[in-house]
């Protein structure tokens, strides 16, 4: 197996039932877009990896960011327990094109964000779901957590990879008492 640098969708979690499917987190609700019965995918682990092709996808209701992966070959929950860890991989180019302002959390990373007066506030380091939401896990001089929504993120520039914010009053304060 050899190492390869795809775009990671999503880790397998754990086994569902006995019959070779696996739960799937997925780093964000959009990567399963591109995850699709006959989509040959990459599985890496601890710089290995190996491709598969997936057999089947089932979303499980009301769990938006998890989904249900059968694999062809993958036949028993000894053979799904193998793969548990694993990053679902695939090449950027292969991904779906996603709605106008929806992103993929790889593009999102690292952006520098700065709020309405240029002011820096640090590069996303993660992406956190939050129910409806997902919340934008900002380093700087402290680490702040920052709705990823229209009214505060006004621009997300991802060939600069610079994010405008509009921080509502007090929410830089919020772990001081």
């Amino acid at each position: 197996m050899k190492k390869c640098d795809y775009i990671s969708l999503g880790q397998i979690v754990k086994p569902q039932g006995n019959k070779g499917e696996v739960r799937v987190l997925l780093h964000a609700a959009e990567g399963k877009k591109s995850l699709e019965a006959g989509k040959e995918v990459y599985l890496e682990l601890r710089g290995e990896s190996c491709k598969l092709e997936i057999e089947s996808v089932r979303e499980v209701p009301g769990k938006e960011e998890v989904i249900l992966i059968k694999f062809k070959g993958v036949e028993n929950i000894t053979q799904a327990y193998k793969l548990v860890g694993f990053q679902i991989k695939i090449k950027e180019k292969d991904l779906k094109p996603l709605e106008k302002d929806e992103f993929y959390f790889f593009q999102l990373k690292d952006c520098s964000v700065r709020d309405k007066e240029n002011k820096f506030l640090g590069k996303v380091v993660d992406l956190l779901s939050a129910g409806e939401n997902e919340l934008l896990v900002v380093k700087g001089k402290k680490e702040i957590l920052i709705p990823f929504v229209k009214s505060i993120c006004l621009q997300v520039d991802i060939e600069k990879k610079e994010i405008i914010v509009d921080l509502p009053s007090g929410l830089l304060n919020l772990d001081e008492i």
